[in-house]
C-alpha cells in the first residue's frame, strides 16, 4: 500500500500503528507449563495487556522467554490492571520455573 493510504487507514482505526521504533524486536513468551512447555502467549514489546484473562491465559504462568530493548523493562502482575506482586524482567534471558508467580500472573506491562 501507498503510505498516504496506510496513514490514512491508521487515522481511522483500520489498521493498527506499528510498534514504536524503541520497542522493536523485544517480546516476552509466557509459557503454560515449567522449563517452557505448554502453550505460549507471545506478547510483543509495548503491549500492554491489562488482563489475561482477555487472551484465555489467566492464571497460568509457569516460565518465561523474554528479550527486552534497551531502556525498557516488562513487568508481569499477580492480579489484572497491573497490581498485584511483580515480576520485573530487562535485557534477554528466561526463568524456567517463576516460582512464587506459578499459575498467579495476570497482566503484563511495558514500562519505559
Amino acid at each position: 500500500m501507498k503510505k498516504s493510504l496506510i496513514a490514512a487507514l491508521v487515522s481511522v482505526g483500520l489498521v493498527a500503528a506499528a510498534a514504536p521504533a524503541f520497542a522493536k524486536g523485544g517480546y516476552v513468551n509466557i509459557y503454560q507449563d515449567k522449563s517452557f512447555g505448554g502453550q505460549v502467549l507471545k506478547v510483543k514489546a509495548g503491549k500492554d495487556i491489562v488482563d489475561f484473562l482477555q487472551m484465555g491465559f489467566n492464571d497460568t504462568c509457569s516460565s518465561v522467554k523474554y528479550s527486552i530493548p534497551s531502556g525498557m523493562s516488562a513487568v508481569l502482575y499477580t492480579d489484572s490492571n497491573f497490581k498485584g506482586r511483580a515480576y520485573t524482567m530487562s535485557g534477554s534471558g528466561d526463568a524456567s520455573d517463576v516460582e512464587t508467580f506459578e499459575d498467579k500472573c495476570s497482566s503484563i506491562q511495558w514500562i519505559r
